[in-house]
């Protein structure tokens, strides 16, 4: 005698109510939900960057086109009579080496002392570094300076307007354009987040009033 088996009933087309399958997820690994623009540490550090960032692109500027402006300057011979490393002491009390250097020179018939080797000072904690940035300034040795026209006691002995060019403006584009990106990161973030919550039916539109 043949025994039947009942035939399967799918239950959308009968009606017939099937408790869903469970599935365990106590094996899985808890998802972590990091949202970037409720941090506020984010907020912050975009903030330091456009500080940071605004501080070096004008002082860069404001060094670069003088340096770029003393390049043109009128050259002439220059002696050095002095050449020493100095240290002094911060606030905190470590020690500071910085270079102290002076040239004679004349321009328009007038004797003129100057002081600056560059723009930025030399200065480091290290002694050796600021001997190295001396090496070629031998008392008595001549050499040349770049001297103002208008204000002949102004003198620069190097320019290199390229130096802060790159060690300056560059690292300040950079650290604005590092903020921006940050910024668009967060929109686009939030913005995907509203598509799906509309998609999905969870956002809550403002609603107005009947009256």
């Amino acid at each position: 005698m043949m025994r039947y088996q009942p035939a399967y009933i799918y239950p959308g087309s009968q009606k017939v109510n099937r408790n869903p399958v469970e599935i365990s997820t106590s094996w899985q690994f808890p998802s972590l939900k990091f949202d970037v623009s409720q941090h506020s540490f984010v907020r912050l550090a975009r903030f330091l960057m456009v500080v940071f960032g605004m501080l070096l692109l004008i002082v860069g500027m404001a060094h670069y086109f003088t340096a770029y402006t003393a390049k043109s300057w009128d050259q002439v011979s220059a002696t050095v009579t002095r050449a020493e490393v100095v240290r002094t002491k911060k606030d905190s009390g470590a020690p500071v080496f910085s270079a102290r250097i002076e040239y004679s020179y004349v321009k328009d018939g007038k004797t003129f002392t100057g002081t600056r080797v560059s723009l930025r000072p030399i200065r480091s904690l290290s002694p050796g570094e600021v001997k190295r940035s001396l090496a070629g300034y031998a008392v008595g040795r001549t050499i040349l300076a770049h001297v103002n026209q208008d204000r002949p006691h102004k003198a620069y002995l190097k320019t290199h307007p390229e130096r802060y060019l790159y060690g300056l403006i560059l690292p300040g584009l950079l650290l604005l354009a590092l903020s921006l990106a940050i910024g668009q990161a967060i929109y686009m973030h939030t913005l995907r987040q509203r598509r799906k919550a509309w998609r999905f039916g969870d956002f809550k539109a403002p609603q107005s009033g009947v009256s």
